[in-house]
């Protein structure tokens, strides 16, 4: 739904409640006008709130969209029922029974959502237990202000400035969202992040409204009282004025954790700020009722434009922090000069150089660190770069003399602190133990041949016979450098030997071996490192040669190559490169003005055959950055087409699979199905036009597969719907154009000729651990089978990810418990192997030709499991 689109439908509704309540107020005897407005302003309430409550339920994938839509109008016809709520003794016993009849029945439809949003802190932004809670209290407070502000002006003003002063003045700014503390406590959190800004923003709407009714109508002449008017109007935008410096703060502090409370506190101002918008064009008369509107879009405009500005600054947090450090750098140089020496405490500049000792923003409730003596100082706080950065560090951020190298305050901060925010690199969480599980066949405890904490896994070289992976370990500042030794490992024994001999190590690098090995035709591994290093090693000896001089410029990565190892993508510093395998020739690829070391994203994929490669590049993470779909001709190593990508974000990222000749699926908002043979390439929508569903992508699917048909000539992709009334599994053969569908309440795994395989899973919000498999062989068998997989739970992930051997005919499904070996189509488990870490999850691989399985997990180690044995 735009921006434009919701404004449209939200001007509808709100339109029609201010006519029909004018219309009903006007039309009819003039001294029962407050009575029938009462009486429209109560079922409308009542309608509008039992609305937003049915719309998630029979909508599940835009209600939510149409509740947000029609809270602020519910919550200002709630708040004029309460203004007018004198009106209720006017009504007759009958009406009195039937209102309240309704308020029994809504009142049980609105519990548990204000129970799960107030008590239990479960806030969904825009979602019900959110949007009740909102809606109720800013009636309630817009009621309360309206009414007080009749008798008083000035009071709910005041009231505000000094709550808003509290609020700053105390560190709310960095309280905690309701939902991260579940419990009462999260009333008192409600009450900053829900009744704050809803009480600005009504009070600030009451006061410009009170200050211009004491203005004469228009027409009519008269003294005018500037001094009242003028002094609300200021109260006001002193308000206003404060309110933003607040939210400014609330931002600068998500900052520091990834919060959304400058979000939360956007949506509630929204609403509260269309709420009185609404509520003075119908309690207003002349021109003063068209004030709602310009002050809705001020309001609103003020917040996101203060959002706007903090999100241009990626840290916030730390040049407020680098900033304070300089103010109390200076106040300590001030008082050394004043004195003679620097103070024993930062408590000793307040108030004679600073009023108060602004502390560090990196962390909740942090203060400084502070050492001072006769002719030396050192300022610093605890310190990390991001707010995911998973350990603390000591930062001095200001420091004069000869400094002691002892340990100070800051050391026992992160000694007592510290670990609460350490992630120790390459030491996985210690397993559960959990009880055995029962299967048919005797366990086989089985020990790693190379025991790690971090493995990164490669690929069989082109005959098969040998797998490339490393150990890795990680170091540097942030954790986010690596160092790996390169091991092969011989698939016919299981022997492991080291890449290049004991002498050789390999070169820095940031991400493991993807985007850095790639296979030699003449059987050896290419290893680029990204700061420049390429070697050819051959496998299990001591041999290796330095390509890098045989190439006018540095290459950093090896991106990709062709499944027939026949071609390599390069990467230099300014520009993609393919590399000939065999003869070891390389060539610039023409037509390209991207930059490689400018782009933010990038994906490639191959044609079935190799002759062609699609790169998917982004050159930033927002739907406003430019993005670019670009088919290269190997043979030529030039451009054929290049087709900008709409829509392309972080939330969307345009994955592309090659499918067949002329045909690619791109991923991205919803999955496309692209033909390359018309220009601009012609796309079809995977979902509404291939599998005829009505359905959102991809909250409504528990999965999608494809399959490219070995011959290149056609392909299969399956989707899985995953919705309330529909739990199909789809299956479109592009060969006959046709849609298959099938009824399975289990994982669906589709078997075809030359042994490829698709896999559907079905998704569960809560695992039942049941596995099954519906097995279906698209052959000319068309046989089906139900497979229930033994010997696996419990355990300690929810989810199963088969292996299939095609050569065997059999699959390998491994969990905490361990790795079996299942027959097909009967489903006999066949061995099951005890691995002696017991990890929660064992990454599997089968050796090309048939002779072993390989299971990889952190923090264990590399098993080799031979089938010939069985």
């Amino acid at each position: 739904m735009t921006a434009i689109s919701s404004i449209l439908l939200l001007a509808l509704p709100l339109g029609l409640v201010i006519a029909a309540g004018t219309l009903i107020r006007r039309r009819g005897d003039p001294a029962t006008a407050e009575r029938r407005t009462f009486l429209f302003l109560v079922w409308t309430g009542m309608g509008l709130l039992a609305a937003i409550l049915a719309f998630p339920r029979l909508l599940p994938q835009t209600g939510n969209s149409w509740a947000t839509l029609l809270a602020p109008i519910t919550s200002g016809v709630i708040a004029l029922t309460f203004v007018h709520s004198r009106e209720w003794a006017s009504l007759r016993r009958g009406e009195k029974a039937l209102i309240f009849l309704a308020l029994i029945c809504l009142a049980g439809l609105v519990a548990p959502p204000l129970w799960r949003g107030i008590v239990a802190g479960n806030w969904q932004l825009l979602g019900l237990d959110f949007l009740i809670p909102a809606i109720l209290l800013i009636a309630a407070l817009l009621a309360a202000v309206w009414m007080l502000g009749k008798h008083y002006p000035l009071l709910p003003g005041v009231v505000v400035l000094f709550c808003l002063a509290l609020f700053n003045l105390s560190g709310m700014t960095e309280l905690p969202l309701p939902g991260e503390s579940p419990g009462w406590l999260s009333l008192w959190r409600m009450a900053v992040y829900l009744a704050l800004p809803i009480l600005t923003v009504v009070t600030v709407a009451t006061l410009i409204v009170n200050g211009l009714m004491i203005l004469p109508p228009s027409g009519k002449t008269g003294p005018i009282p500037w001094r009242p008017a003028s002094g609300r109007l200021a109260l006001a935008a002193l308000l206003l004025g404060g309110f933003v410096y607040t939210f400014w703060w609330v931002w600068v502090w998500d900052s520091t954790d990834d919060g959304v409370r400058g979000y939360l506190m956007i949506q509630v101002s929204t609403l509260a700020a269309i709420t009185v918008g609404m509520v003075i064009a119908m309690t207003t008369t002349g021109w003063r009722r068209w004030l709602g509107l310009p002050l809705a879009i001020v309001v609103i405009g003020m917040m996101f434009g203060t959002a706007s500005l903090a999100n241009g600054d990626r840290s916030p947090h730390h040049r407020v922090t680098e900033a304070r450090a300089t103010r109390i750098q200076a106040a300590l140089e001030h008082f050394q000069a004043e004195t003679g020496s620097y103070p024993a405490e930062l408590a000793a500049l307040v108030p004679a150089e600073l009023w108060w000792i602004p502390q560090p923003m990196i962390l909740p409730d942090q203060e400084w660190c502070y050492e001072g003596g006769t002719d030396y100082f050192r300022l610093g706080a605890l310190y990390r770069e991001y707010w995911s950065t998973p350990f603390l560090v000591v930062q001095v951020y200001a420091s004069a003399g000869d400094v002691p190298e002892t340990s100070w305050e800051c050391d026992r901060q992160l000694a007592e602190i510290g670990p609460q925010y350490e992630m120790v690199f390459n030491t996985p969480a210690t397993p559960i133990p959990l009880p055995a599980s029962t299967v048919s066949v005797a366990r086989t405890a089985v020990e790693p041949v190379l025991r790690g904490n971090s493995f990164s896994v490669g690929s069989w070289s082109p005959d098969g016979a040998y797998l490339v992976f490393g150990l890795t370990s990680y170091y540097g500042e942030l954790g986010d450098q690596m160092e790996i030794d390169l091991h092969f490992l011989q698939a016919e024994t299981g022997e492991v030997c080291e890449a290049g001999g004991p002498g050789w190590r390999a070169g820095q690098y940031s991400d493991g071996l993807r985007e850095h090995s790639a296979w030699l035709a003449d059987g050896r591994l290419l290893y680029v490192s990204e700061d420049g290093e390429m070697m050819a090693l051959t496998p299990c000896a001591d041999s290796v040669e330095d390509l890098a001089v045989r190439y006018p410029v540095t290459f950093t990565r090896a991106l990709s190559f062709n499944q027939a190892g026949e071609w390599t993508l390069l990467q230099s510093q300014d520009a993609y490169w393919l590399l000939d395998a065999a003869s070891l020739d390389a060539w610039p690829i023409t037509g390209i003005a991207a930059n490689p070391s400018e782009i933010y994203w990038a994906w490639y994929a191959w044609s079935p055959g190799g002759e062609r490669l699609a790169l998917s590049l982004m050159s930033g993470p927002d739907l406003s950055d430019e993005a670019s779909l670009i088919i290269v001709d190997v043979a030529t190593r030039s451009v054929e087409k290049i087709w900008p990508l709409a829509a392309a974000s972080d939330a969307s990222l345009p994955i592309v699979e090659w499918l067949a000749g002329d045909e690619l699926l791109v991923h991205g908002r919803k999955p496309l199905l692209m033909d390359l043979r018309a220009d601009p390439p012609q796309t079809t929508d995977l979902i509404g036009d291939i599998f005829l569903l009505d359905a959102e992508y991809p909250t409504d699917f528990s999965s999608l597969d494809s399959l490219p048909n070995l011959a290149g000539d056609g392909y299969y992709v399956g989707v899985r719907a995953n919705h309330p009334r529909n739990q199909g599994v789809y299956l479109y053969a592009s060969a006959t154009g046709q849609v298959e569908l099938f009824q399975h309440d289990s994982d669906s795994l589709f078997f075809f000729p030359g042994g490829q395989w698709l896999r559907l899973p079905k998704w569960e919000d809560t695992p039942t651990y049941r596995d099954e498999y519906e097995l279906v062989w698209l052959d000319e068998t068309r046989q089906t089978r139900r497979l229930a997989v033994e010997g696996h739970t419990p355990r300690s992930h929810p989810q199963l990810f088969p292996v299939y051997l095609p050569s065997r005919a059999q699959l390998v499904f491994s969990s905490s418990q361990g790795i079996s070996l299942v027959s097909l189509p009967d489903g006999e488990t066949l061995r099951f192997w005890e691995p002696a870490g017991g990890r929660d999850f064992y990454r599997i691989l089968a050796t090309p030709n048939g002779e072993a399985l390989v299971a990889v997990s952190d923090g264990d180690g590399l098993y080799y499991l031979p089938l010939h044995e069985e």
